[in-house]
């Protein structure tokens, strides 16, 4: 696992980003103190529909009928793009 003081994970990021993607784990310190861990995400993560419901694009079930998941209605103008953008920035 690599080690890294918040100062350089700033300064570095993405690098560090590349090695999560990688499959490898970040330990996050503070004045030499671990505090957090970077790690990569499981596939179990990564359900369509809850991350749908995340951005706004679909509804919860408990605000639906019959159990179905309510599709928002995508603006006229813009497209899906616009929209995503859109319930991104009401957050």
């Amino acid at each position: 696992m690599t080690r890294a003081n918040v100062a350089e994970l700033k300064a570095r990021l993405s690098g560090y980003l590349r090695m999560v993607r990688r499959g490898e784990s970040v330990l996050v310190c503070e004045r030499n103190r671990p505090v957090a861990r970077i790690v990569p995400v499981g596939d179990e993560e990564l359900d369509p529909r809850e991350r749908a419901i995340e951005i706004g694009v679909l509804e919860p079930r408990s605000r639906t009928r019959g159990g179905l998941p309510q599709v928002k209605p995508i603006p006229s103008r813009g497209g899906v793009v616009e929209a995503v953008l859109a319930g991104r920035r009401e957050r």
